[in-house]
């Protein structure tokens, strides 16, 4: 049988599979190789414009990639987010018949109150977060079922005008404590006393960690009890004080200064943050105050009434007895002191700023170092025992003198951001106003003109801009 009808078929279909037939455009046109569909050559225009759409693209959703990143890290913390100028603003608090609230007044004078304030509710003094755009107060608020009674910490984002609670339990918290230096860090990081202790605080992570007294340390011999034993920190603490009244960090974190209540007065005390040494006493007296210069870090003491504690007495006893000698106790002939002191390896230094004071007039007390650390504001008056002293006037001055700047009572002195003026309260009638003064003494104008009853008034940190 012939098969050359069929190969003569494939060798047709091979030809046609060889020559396809052309293509022509909707308008008749022959589409060449490299044409469109309507017969444009594809330009090299728009494949770069193709290109950078997509560059473009990928770059958005970098940045929202990265931007969710940040928000998981600051733990969901959306209340922290927002910036305002808030330049010559000033924090306060307005006091009612039964209760109180954080408030601020804008450049302009106008008074915002925080939101979420109840009846009877006490908002305590609000503090400027070292960059500017939030206000830190405690309060009873009631918050997660828990009543009102316990202080929790608020935050308020000014720019949202967002108040909200940065802890929830039942143990009360003082004031938070900022670093006056405007950093990311120093913005999520504050110190705050609770009783007996002393924390350091995270906003963004609403979370607490034990800095005083250290609670994971024992002390070595200097440190042991009368039985020989090594005693834990928190014991040694308890021999100074039943709470904390004030506490400071020194700028190079390298050690804190505090001031412990007592059965008979105020005790000052220094721990070292190396992780061995245990709490230094200083001095006891019937009032101690600290502040800290905060252009160079340098701490002030301010101490009425100098006396020896208890435990300072049994322990000049039990050296002497152990020398053979008689014991003596160390005796004041001055009643007032304010002294600079000075923090070392082996010891603390206490050096008067001024001279000591026998007299209980013009006693010198509520020392504030202006921010530039150039000028000193103080208040002066009577002494009346039991650490308290009748105001009468307010000096300003530095080292080489200082002159009176308001001569009548005044309260709750602070500093304006660049050292230039100054606020404080005055009773006016039967109420407290706010007013500001230059530190020349010029321009003493009242803010508040007796709209309210406040107190605690503080410039914002933020400088004109």
């Amino acid at each position: 049988m012939s098969n050359k009808p069929d190969d003569k078929k494939s060798q047709e279909e091979q030809s046609s599979e060889g020559q396809r037939s052309p293509s022509y455009s909707s308008t008749g046109r022959l589409l060449k190789p490299g044409m469109g569909l309507e017969g444009d050559a594809v330009q090299p225009k728009t494949v770069k414009k193709l290109i950078t759409r997509f560059a473009i693209l990928m770059a958005i959703l970098a940045v929202f990639f990265f931007g969710l990143q940040w928000v998981l890290n600051q733990g969901k913390d959306l209340g922290s987010l927002g910036s305002v100028n808030s330049a010559g603003w000033i924090s306060a608090v307005e006091y009612y018949d039964r209760g109180s609230q954080a408030i601020y007044l804008d450049a302009n004078g106008v008074i915002h109150k925080s939101s979420g304030y109840e009846d009877e509710v006490t908002d305590n003094e609000p503090v400027w977060s070292p960059d500017g755009n939030f206000l830190y107060f405690v309060s009873n608020r009631e918050i997660k079922g828990i009543k009102q009674g316990a202080n929790n910490i608020y935050r308020w984002n000014l720019d949202k005008g967002l108040v909200e609670a940065r802890t929830y339990d039942t143990r009360s918290k003082g004031t938070p404590i900022f670093d006056n230096v405007n950093t990311p860090e120093s913005n999520n990081y504050a110190i705050v006393m609770s009783g007996m202790t002393v924390d350091s605080f995270t906003p963004s992570e609403k979370s607490m960690s034990r800095l005083l007294p250290p609670i994971t340390r024992e002390l070595g011999s200097a440190g042991q009890g009368e039985e020989g034993g090594a005693n834990p920190f928190v014991a040694v603490y308890g021999r100074f004080g039943d709470s904390f009244k004030q506490v400071l960090r020194s700028n190079d974190k390298r050690y804190m200064v505090a001031v412990m209540r007592a059965a008979d007065g105020d005790v000052l005390i220094v721990q070292l943050m190396d992780g061995e040494a245990p709490p230094r006493f200083v001095i006891a007296g019937r009032r101690i105050d600290i502040e800290k210069n905060p252009a160079n870090g340098d701490f002030y003491v301010i101490m009425h009434e100098p006396y020896v504690p208890e435990f300072q007495q049994n322990q000049i006893v039990k050296d002497a007895i152990e020398k053979g000698e008689k014991p003596t106790l160390p005796q004041w002939q001055e009643h007032h002191w304010v002294y600079r002191l000075a923090v070392g390896e082996a010891d603390v230094q206490m050096a008067p700023l001024i001279p000591p004071l026998k007299d209980d007039t013009n006693v010198w007390n509520d020392f504030k170092p202006s921010p530039d650390g150039q000028y000193f504001l103080v208040t002066v008056g009577d002494y009346k025992g039991n650490g308290i002293v009748d105001v009468k006037s307010v000096w300003v001055g530095n080292d080489t003198g200082f002159s009176v700047l308001i001569n009548s009572p005044a309260y709750d002195l602070s500093w304006s951001p660049d050292s230039n003026k100054i606020l404080y309260t005055k009773l006016v009638g039967d109420k407290r106003d706010i007013f500001v003064i230059n530190r020349d003494g010029s321009n003493e104008t009242n803010l508040t003109k007796g709209k309210g009853d406040f107190g605690k008034p503080r410039f914002s940190p933020q400088l004109p801009k």
